[in-house]
């Protein structure tokens, strides 16, 4: 598993609200043009949904791998609901602030194989993952 991966679900959504709110405009406009647009954006939307389901079971099939029941809750609620780190530590509670939550997942992450690309502060200045 990449981090790549596990912020895929997240992105196909923001992708899927951004042609949702597109195609509702293409629909508005009714012009024949627009009617035609509209059919693509359908056709954009079907495999953003396609793609999100797809990274939701991978990452589904990786949080059931994980062998700490809190960071299981962790990255289930950031990467599959998308919320924000300040909202998962209140979830948590435990008193961390959303920096400690986050600096946690990724160190138990990195300890765990979860690859992090070279742009990543986690990836650290040696060059190695």
């Amino acid at each position: 598993m990449t981090y790549h991966e596990l912020e895929s679900a997240n992105r196909y959504k923001e992708h899927l609200t951004i042609a949702e709110h597109r195609l509702l405009e293409e629909q508005q406009a009714g012009t024949w043009l627009s009617e035609i647009k509209a059919k693509d954006t359908k056709r954009l939307i079907e495999e953003h949904n396609r793609r999100k389901q797809a990274a939701e079971q991978k990452i589904t099939d990786f949080i059931l791998t994980l062998d700490d029941e809190e960071m299981r809750y962790i990255v289930k609620l950031r990467y599959l609901d998308g919320i924000g780190w300040e909202d998962i530590a209140t979830k948590i509670g435990k008193g961390r602030s959303a920096n400690q939550t986050y600096m946690a997942c990724m160190q138990y992450l990195y300890e765990h194989g979860v690859v992090f690309g070279k742009n990543h502060p986690i990836y650290g200045a040696n060059g190695k993952r």
